[in-house]
């Protein structure tokens, strides 16, 4: 199976992505935890942790925050970014995350599973099930979602354009084969897809002009009120959803 050499998240990659400021993902992790924690905190482990944006969210709220990414020039972004804030951090490929048993309270998996192969993902959370409590929460996002890529690839290739993501990406997921991953290690709870506005035009870069300009045309027209009302439903959305999400426990938790 291919696996992606760290050197790929180098400074330019971690420089070019958008930040939490302005990318919905992040934004949508802080609403997650302040509806379903409140005012509870903990101890939280961000696997995959970039430059550390939610790590500095949550360590502002209380939470008490370690962070693991596979990429040095990761690790050294996020020293800088919490400057001043208690914060563990490492370097660590993720099959190699392992913490003592019940050890966390919350466990974040944000743009990570896309980038692991199917060995990577079994290694990985054949841990988690030890290390996060019996209680605790697991938080994944993943994109883009498999359907959609192929669809993208798909014109692309027409125009004899070589998808950039073929470097980095390895594992996208499909909702049928995100939920029965989770299901197999044990985890239950809301599983969802979403999609990002816009989210086309985004993946084509300036250069490819015409290209564009028709990604642009295809966002204006399903992001308008009819087009959501065709893309988001079975089963179009498993080719227009940008996104999964799940926000999981242990099942024996609620035995």
């Amino acid at each position: 199976m291919k696996t992606i050499d760290p050197s790929i998240y180098n400074d330019f990659y971690f420089r070019e992505i958008e930040g939490h400021e302005d990318y919905y993902v992040f934004t949508k992790v802080k609403k997650i935890v302040e509806t379903d924690f409140s005012e509870k905190v903990g101890r939280v482990l961000d696997v995959g942790c970039g430059r550390g944006e939610t790590l500095k969210i949550l360590t502002e709220k209380g939470w008490k925050c370690s962070g693991v990414d596979y990429s040095p020039s990761a690790i050294a972004k996020a020293q800088k970014n919490l400057t001043g804030l208690e914060v563990n951090l490492e370097v660590a490929g993720v099959p190699q995350v392992i913490y003592p048993d019940r050890t966390f309270d919350l466990v974040l998996f944000l743009n990570v599973w896309e980038h692991l192969n199917d060995s990577e993902i079994d290694q990985f959370f054949t841990h988690l099930v030890k290390f996060i409590k019996k209680d605790g929460v697991f938080i994944i996002q993943t994109s883009p979602t498999r359907y959609q890529v192929r669809f993208g690839h798909f014109f692309l290739k027409i125009f004899m354009i070589r998808p950039a993501s073929l470097d980095w990406h390895v594992n996208e997921q499909s909702f049928f084969s995100f939920s029965d991953k989770l299901r197999k290690f044990g985890f239950s709870g809301r599983v969802w897809m979403e999609r990002m506005p816009n989210f086309w035009a985004s993946q084509v870069e300036g250069k490819y002009a015409i290209l564009k300009n028709m990604a642009r045309w295809l966002d204006f027209i399903i992001d308008s009120r009819v087009g959501r009302l065709i893309v988001d439903r079975f089963p179009l959305n498993l080719f227009f959803a940008t996104d999964l999400w799940a926000v999981v426990s242990l099942k024996e938790a609620g035995n």
